[in-house]
Formats: C-alpha cells, sequence, structure tokens
C-alpha cells in the first residue's frame, strides 16, 4: 500500500513544571513529590512516521468480533519481501486486577501483539522477552531494536499515557498506575510485578527514570530478571562526582585539577581557590545538567556560592556534598561512546562535540568533532576506555569531558547510559542500539570481530 495510516498519538499531557535556574525554594519537596526526570529532557511523547497500521484483515475476510476487553490488534508494516508481519492476538493475563486496583475497568487491558517479522525471528537468541521500564521515543527505539532482533516486547503506561505510542508499538503493555511517575514509571515494585506477569526476561530502563538507580538495578536481578544496563556498583560510583574523581585519579585518567574529597566550609574554599588559581567551581557530588554548579571568580563570591552549591544539591538531589575544582573557561565539551562487554573488554565509537549549548543542555551534537585531529581522538578515545573500566561499566555509555583551549583533555567525571543522539551514521547508529542487548549476557566480547566491524564503521 502507498498511503501508510499514521500512529494517532493522544493529547499532549501537561509537563511537570521545571524547576527554575534559581536556589530558592521551589523545589521537588514543595509541590510536587518528585520530579519527572523524564521530561527534564525534554522527551516528545509524539513519534512521527511509526507507520503503525490499524487492523489487518488477511485473504479478504473480516476479523471476527472480540471481547470488548481486547483492544484492537495494530500490526505493524515494512517487512523487506512485502509480507505481513504475523499476528497473534490474546488478552494479558490478570491485566484487569491491575486495572482495578488503579481505578481502571477491563477494557484498559492491552492486547498481546507478538508483530515480529518471521524474517527476524531467532536473529539473536538472547532473550525471549524484554520490559522496556520507560516511555515515549526512547522505549519505541528500544522496541524497534528488540524487533529486528526477534526478541518479545513489553510495555509499562500509566494512565495518562494509555494511547502513547510506545504502547500501541509494543507487543504487549502493562498498566502500572496513575500519571504521576512516582507512582507508576517510578515505582519499582509494579514495574517488577508487571515484568513478572508479562514473563519478561530482562528490563531495560531506557534513560532517565529507572535508568540510574543502582537499587532498582539491584533489586531486578535478586529477582531473577536480567537487568540491561551497569552493575548497580558503576552506578553507585558515577552517582557521586567525588567518589568517581577519586576512582579516576587513581586509574591514572586525567581530571579537572580540584579535590576528590566533600568540601565542608566557605573557609576552605577559599584556600582551594588560592592554591588552584580564580576562578573555581564549586559542584554538588551528586549535581548534573548545571544545577548545583556555582562558578567562583573572586574569594568575595565564596560564602554565597557554597551555599548555594549546597542547598540545591540538597534539593535536586539529595546530596548536599560540595567539592571544588578549577573553572576552565570556554573549554569544548566533548565527550566518547564506548561499549564495555561482561568480560572486561571496552571499546570506543569516537567523539561527539556538544560545545553548543543553553543553559547546560546540549543543543547540537557534532561527530566528529572539528576540534579533535586523528592524534586527539585516539588519545580521547584511550582515557575514555580508562575511565570506563575505572567504575566497573559495562552496557553501551558515554564518558564526557571537556577539551581546554590549550588541547588538554579532562574527564568530567560523568560516565551516563547512551542517550539517542543522531550523531553517529545510520548502519552503527541501529547496531549501537543493539549491542547493550546482546552485551547483557555476556555473549558478544567488545574484542570480538562484530564490535571492531562497529567500531570501523562509526568513525
Amino acid at each position: 500500500m502507498e498511503n501508510d495510516a499514521s500512529f494517532e498519538c493522544g493529547k499532549p499531557q501537561r509537563r511537570d513544571e521545571e524547576l527554575p535556574d534559581d536556589d530558592g525554594s521551589d523545589h521537588p519537596a514543595g509541590r510536587h513529590a518528585l520530579v519527572d526526570q523524564h521530561d527534564q529532557y525534554g522527551e516528545h511523547e509524539d513519534l512521527v512516521g511509526c507507520r503503525i497500521e490499524e487492523r489487518a484483515e488477511r485473504g479478504g475476510v473480516a476479523t471476527t468480533a472480540r471481547d470488548a476487553s481486547v483492544e484492537p490488534v495494530r500490526g505493524h508494516r515494512g517487512c523487506k519481501d512485502g509480507r505481513r508481519p504475523v499476528v497473534v492476538t490474546g488478552e494479558v493475563p490478570r491485566v484487569e486486577q491491575d486495572d482495578e486496583r488503579n481505578g481502571g475497568g477491563a477494557r484498559d487491558s492491552q492486547a498481546v501483539r507478538e508483530a515480529h517479522s518471521r524474517n527476524n525471528r531467532g536473529a539473536v537468541a538472547v532473550f525471549s522477552k524484554v520490559l522496556v521500564a520507560n516511555r515515549g521515543e526512547i522505549a519505541v527505539r528500544v522496541f524497534r531494536t528488540l524487533r529486528e532482533l526477534g526478541i518479545g516486547t513489553i510495555a509499562v503506561y500509566s494512565e495518562v499515557d494509555r494511547n502513547a505510542a510506545h504502547v500501541a508499538y509494543a507487543a504487549e503493555a502493562h498498566l502500572i498506575g496513575p500519571g504521576p511517575p512516582v507512582e507508576s514509571y517510578l515505582n519499582h515494585e509494579r514495574v517488577l510485578d508487571a515484568a513478572r506477569r508479562a514473563g519478561a526476561d530482562a528490563i531495560h530502563p531506557g534513560y532517565g527514570f529507572l535508568a540510574e538507580n543502582a537499587d532498582f538495578a539491584r533489586v531486578c536481578g535478586e529477582r531473577g530478571f536480567v537487568w540491561i544496563g551497569p552493575p548497580p556498583e558503576a552506578i553507585e560510583a558515577m552517582g557521586s562526582k567525588i567518589e568517581a574523581r577519586e576512582r579516576m585519579q587513581a586509574a591514572g585518567v586525567p581530571i579537572i585539577p580540584g579535590v576528590t574529597r566533600p568540601v565542608e566550609s566557605a573557609e576552605e574554599v577559599r584556600r582551594l581557590g588560592d592554591e588552584l588559581g580564580w576562578p573555581i567551581a564549586v559542584k554538588a557530588s551528586a549535581g548534573g545538567g548545571g544545577k548545583g554548579l556555582k562558578v567562583v571568580r573572586d574569594p568575595a563570591q565564596v560564602e554565597r556560592a557554597f551555599a548555594s552549591a549546597r542547598r540545591e544539591g540538597e534539593a535536586y538531589f539529595s546530596d548536599p556534598a560540595v567539592y571544588v575544582e578549577r573553572y576552565l573557561e570556554d573549554p569544548r565539551h566533548v565527550e566518547v561512546q564506548v561499549l564495555a562487554d561482561a568480560h572486561g573488554n571496552v571499546i570506543h565509537l569516537g567523539e561527539r562535540d556538544c560545545t553548543i549549548q543553553r543553559r547546560h543542555q546540549k543543543l547540537v551534537e557534532e561527530t566528529p568533532s572539528p576540534a579533535v585531529d586523528s592524534n586527539l581522538r585516539e588519545r580521547i578515545g584511550a582515557i575514555a576506555i580508562e575511565a570506563a573500566r575505572a567504575v566497573g561499566y559495562r552496557g553501551a555509555g558515554t564518558i564526557e569531558g571537556l577539551l581546554s583551549r590549550e588541547g588538554e583533555y579532562f574527564c568530567a567525571a560523568s560516565t551516563r547510559r547512551t542517550s539517542p543522539a543522531a550523531s553517529f551514521p545510520p548502519r552503527g547508529r541501529s547496531r549501537v542500539t543493539k549491542s547493550p542487548a546482546v552485551r547483557a549476557f555476556g555473549s558478544t566480547p567488545a574484542s570480538s570481530p562484530e564490535a571492531r566491524s562497529l567500531r570501523s564503521m562509526t568513525r
């Protein structure tokens, strides 16, 4: 067919109010119990071009009437051979009870839709089913990759996301609670219960929400689910910039000059400013995105900056600890993509230049960086590999760093899960997405021919 029926997106939901840059009293402990971290990064619930078809009719015979509790099946199109995918319909077990607990009805249950192409089944039989504990674009990206690998897809959704793209795209979907994220996407037990009922082998957190929650990652393992992400120990290490700086310094990874311990007083900050040279940066140990970061250009600003950084650290991250490092004037923000397996092997896939930012949020990512030549690229890649090893990282991640005007590269002590930035070549990006699922069992070492091929394509 030439005219694909595009996906009908639900009404846009109101986003949680963004916290202001001011370090005043308006913080997560105010009107809302918890900030929707996913929406802070501007994630779009809309997905253009999902190419999700309404109900398919085979052989000209209309589909039979279904029970009112099962919603219509949507088949996915786009197979290379032009055939429609196999669609098997069945009701999700116990979803009615789940809906009753959350104020829904029997009709709120979703249909099981195994719509994977025959060609892709068994391509990489690492798991039979994977639950993605997220929503929106990132969930659909993961689902798309899982379908290419022949792996079953499980979505979770809140009441306000009932008609969201990721719910329709997955093979099956489970209601996990009302709209507020703290009662649904951030609720450990509801996510784990959905995984148990659906028979999931593994849980993929996407990014945001539970992606950097070490406790949730640990509980997943204890409940028998494979956690597709870095080990809990690595998450904890990188959750504290102070601990991350200490580990990287011990491993010989260059870090921005400063301390690797908490700073306890404004007087200590003044002394460090004299030692390191002004300006300096007072930073929250658990901070990120510019929150808890204060630039101090002279001793007169120390008292206010120290108190403000501690206050923001406590408000946004429940951790008032701060540290001090030298402030680099007008550096380039250059980060490196890494892949690490369960065997201790790590490779890098080149760098991205993220210097163009607004309020510490990236606007444009460019690769390769116009400021990095082949020799510097090799050196930066080696630094990123050592940084990932220093914290015991596993999976796909990003090592962030700063490139000074003098050409010095410093690791910024912030390792995070891969975000879906459209910066790698299409082939390379597709295979990068597949790598975490394959590597969750450590079945494909990063030193394998497949990994070497991936690295060569993405440079």
